[in-house]
């Protein structure tokens, strides 16, 4: 678990669930097992490839690190990410979504998901350096999420640089164009949760500021402030 944070039985069910994308690829010459814990200690860890291998069992070599990276990372992408991260599109999946925040803990009647954006930095990019800076000055990608009450990831969007706010990744989201149909066919109790980042729309609840306590906005932005504790 301190190596790399997932059980043993995680693990191998993850292992298990690529093998076949790895054992056609072969792109290290390692074995499956290895390939796998190397990545998912990169991961765990956020660290240097070089690093990595360094510090792994097998003492992998960097290139090497760099190929398990992408092979084990395309494999996870291709097999197992819309198995895993799966937005509520269905009638009845997103009754089952309003229903789970319903009887949350941090309870939100309507509410199908909490939406918030978070930078992943990264090294610098040789083309379009500019595109990545973010407000703190880093080089990042802006990943927009929705997870449900469970912090189960709903929805993933890793496509834009640092430089790219929250509302515009949100204004061409594949998500908010499905939301919206849906509102335009007359579903009404249907929506995200989100923080001052978002726009306030008929499908996303942001916090109404500069109410006084004791009124209904108030307490509405009182509850529109907890997808930040998620």
């Amino acid at each position: 678990m301190n190596t790399f944070r997932v059980s043993p039985e995680l693990a191998m069910d993850l292992t298990n669930s690529i093998r076949d994308s790895l054992q056609r690829e072969r792109s290290s010459g390692l074995p499956v097992e290895i390939q796998v814990l190397v990545v998912v200690n990169f991961y765990a860890k956020g660290s240097y490839q070089r690093a990595t291998g360094d510090n792994f069992i097998a003492n992998v070599s960097q290139s090497s690190v760099s190929r398990c990276i992408h092979s084990v990372t395309n494999a996870i992408n291709q097999k197992l990410l819309r198995r895993w991260v799966r937005f509520p599109m269905t009638a009845i999946e997103r009754d089952r979504a309003r229903e789970k925040f319903s009887n949350a803990p941090q309870a939100f009647e309507g509410s199908i998901g909490a939406i918030d954006c978070t930078h992943i930095n990264i090294l610098a990019p040789k083309n379009h350096e500019e595109a990545y800076v973010n407000h703190h000055g880093n080089h990042s990608l802006n990943v927009q999420a929705v997870v449900d009450p469970e912090l189960k990831i709903l929805n993933i969007n890793a496509r834009f640089p640092g430089a790219r706010n929250d509302s515009y990744i949100w204004s061409v989201s594949p998500i908010r164009r499905a939301i919206e149909f849906h509102y335009n066919r007359g579903e009404r109790y249907t929506w995200l949760i989100g923080d001052a980042g978002y726009p306030l729309e008929p499908w996303l609840l942001t916090p109404i500021t500069r109410y006084p306590e004791g009124t209904r906005q108030y307490q509405y932005t009182k509850n529109t402030a907890k997808p930040e504790t998620l």
